[in-house]
């Protein structure tokens, strides 16, 4: 199979575009409905999501890939609870053993920003939760599915797949706790908690991305990233 190096780095210019709405997007939208200025918010997150849906259906398939949306058959649920189950049972351990080995006095369980904004959410009457639920189950996998596993894993001759791969992890990561390096900076919050919650969401981005380099299948990792997102909620409930 020949891959020609236009594609590739028109994709990859694709890929950071996106990270950088989604860095931005994610923050100005939680954060928008948390201080009441929903207006801004509401605005903010059409145009995020114009814009996916524009590159979604702009960007070919290529390389062999299978964007369609798997069957709802029993190999595809083994492959998804098997991803679910693995990050369920990894974040636990890190839970419980990441503030010990960082020597933290934070208890297992402890929430980022990001979990605690999305609680706060959730909990802030029915049009909120509609909202938590929404992006959660829905937005969030599609657009973060697309950027980080169908954009970023896809191959290339370009970059060696374990670069590919720390560049999925480190970024998936990175975007959920990038509003707390402010707090960072400010003495609010210590490097070595900071760095707790960007391990715990590297482990989802690591099970994704497995999944994902095993699959090659931009359907299945979304479901699977909303299964994981559904039992967030769930257990934030």
């Amino acid at each position: 199979m020949t891959i020609h190096p236009r594609p590739d780095v028109y994709r990859w210019w694709q890929a950071c575009l996106l990270f950088v709405w989604l860095l931005v997007g994610e923050q100005v939208v939680f954060a928008g409905y948390y201080t009441g200025h929903y207006m801004g918010a509401d605005w903010f997150g059409l145009l995020l999501a114009i814009y996916f849906a524009w590159l979604y259906l702009k960007l070919p398939l290529a390389y062999g890939q299978n964007r369609n949306w798997p069957r709802l058959h029993l190999a595809s649920m083994r492959r998804v609870g098997i991803t679910v189950g693995g990050m369920f049972l990894t974040s636990q351990g890190w839970h419980w053993l990441g503030p010990k080995f960082l020597g933290l006095q934070t208890k297992g369980g402890a929430t980022s920003a990001n979990q605690h904004l999305l609680n706060s959410l959730f909990h802030s009457g029915w049009a909120g939760a509609a909202v938590t639920v929404g992006v959660t189950l829905v937005v969030a996998p599609l657009i973060e599915e697309f950027c980080f596993r169908y954009l970023v894993l896809t191959p290339t001759r370009h970059l060696h797949e374990r670069w590919r791969l720390t560049v999925a992890i480190g970024g998936f990561s990175l975007m959920h706790v990038a509003q707390q390096l402010p707090q960072v900076a400010a003495g609010q919050l210590s490097l070595l908690a900071w760095l707790y919650y960007f391990v715990d969401y590297a482990i989802i981005g690591a099970g994704l991305s497995l999944l994902y380099r095993r699959c090659r299948q931009y359907g299945l990792n979304v479901m699977a990233h909303a299964t994981w997102n559904l039992v967030a909620l769930v257990m934030m409930g």
